[in-house]
């Protein structure tokens, strides 16, 4: 009689398509098998389809020295394989307040995302920076799906900005590969101070160039009609879907 397979004696290529397919259910399950045995982390980690799922959340400002490893770690297990990201922003007017160096302006020539004490006001020191989108720019080239779920359009509006930010020279703006854009806001703005204000509308975020872009959703965002009539980003848009509250006015209570 012979003895029963282990899991541990399938070929690596099938463990691989496994921890694929896990990863799609769950971002996080290449940390999880990792951790079960050596076999399991070893093949993980030289599965880079495996780790084409990020997802980030962020509820306080604690968090962002987490993404920023997580991100870095995912996308260098990914290797040459586009990622579909996910970010979630939990963090109430975190982004008003500092929300990058793209904020506060980088040293002219630099291409470094790591904050640098002297760039920030001394009003500011001790506050709470966000530095993830800084980070995320140096890995644009590599998303093929992003998600961004933020608390209002405002923060949208300036997490795109720092993470699809323009280069300075001219001529040289680059063309992404991004294919699926989810822009998603817990509140639609009327009544958030952070957000401008135009003939009784909130402003809607400003899109980077993007040439590959299929599908666009948006969740209570208005539609950047002056970005999408920029005929590189519409060359290719196969969907448009947009999802906001109808409101009308107050019924009188008598």
């Amino acid at each position: 009689m012979t003895s029963p397979l282990s899991i541990t004696s399938i070929p690596p290529e099938v463990l691989g398509e496994i921890f694929t397919h896990a990863s799609l259910n769950d971002a996080d399950a290449p940390i999880t098998i990792g951790s079960v045995s050596r076999t399991f982390h070893r093949t993980v980690r030289t599965t880079p389809p495996a780790w084409t799922n990020l997802k980030l959340k962020m509820r306080e400002p604690a968090d962002d020295g987490r993404c920023i490893r997580k991100a870095e770690l995912w996308f260098t297990m990914a290797g040459a394989c586009l990622v579909d990201l996910s970010v979630q922003m939990e963090m109430e007017n975190v982004m008003e307040v500092a929300l990058s160096l793209h904020a506060i302006g980088t040293p002219s020539g630099s291409t470094s995302t790591a904050p640098v004490k002297e760039n920030i006001p001394a009003g500011w020191l001790g506050s709470s920076i966000v530095v993830l989108p800084d980070v995320l720019h140096n890995y644009a080239q590599c998303i093929r799906a992003f998600s961004l779920h933020t608390t209002n359009i405002a923060e949208a509006r300036v997490f795109l900005s720092a993470m699809y930010s323009t280069p300075l020279l001219q001529g040289s703006i680059p063309s992404y590969p991004l294919r699926e854009l989810e822009l998603r806001t817990s509140s639609d703005g009327t009544r958030s101070p952070m957000t401008p204000r135009t003939h009784g509308q909130a402003a809607c975020v400003t899109l980077p160039r993007l040439t590959n872009l299929e599908r666009l959703n948006l969740v209570n965002h208005p539609v950047p009609l002056m970005c999408l009539s920029n005929v590189d980003n519409v060359r290719n848009l196969r969907q448009l879907k947009v999802v906001c509250p109808l409101r009308f006015a107050p019924i009188p209570a008598d």
